[in-house]
C-alpha cells in the first residue's frame, strides 16, 4: 500500500501537496520488490491506476520507464 491512501489521516497526509511524490516511490518501491523477489519479471509486469491512481501509474511509469511492461490508466 502506498502512502496517500484513506484509513489513516497522517498517512494520507505524507502524500499529499508537496508530497505526493511519496505515494510514487512507495508505489515503486512495491513494484521493484515484486521483481527482486521473483515473484514476477519486469517483461511481465503490468500497471493499472483510476482516477489518482492513474496519476500515481503514469508518473510511476515515466520516471522508471524499464521496470513496468504496461499500463492501463483510467
Amino acid at each position: 500500500m502506498s502512502r496517500g491512501g484513506g484509513g489513516i489521516p497522517s498517512w494520507h497526509k505524507a502524500a499529499t501537496g508537496l508530497h505526493k511524490v511519496n505515494s510514487v516511490h512507495d508505489f515503486v518501491a512495491c513494484a521493484q520488490f515484486l521483481v527482486n523477489e521473483g515473484y514476477v519479471h519486469n517483461d511481465r509486469l503490468c500497471a493499472v491506476g483510476h482516477s489518482a491512481g492513474g496519476l500515481l501509474v503514469g508518473v510511476a511509469i515515466n520516471m522508471h520507464p524499464y521496470l513496468f511492461y504496461a499500463a492501463i490508466l483510467k
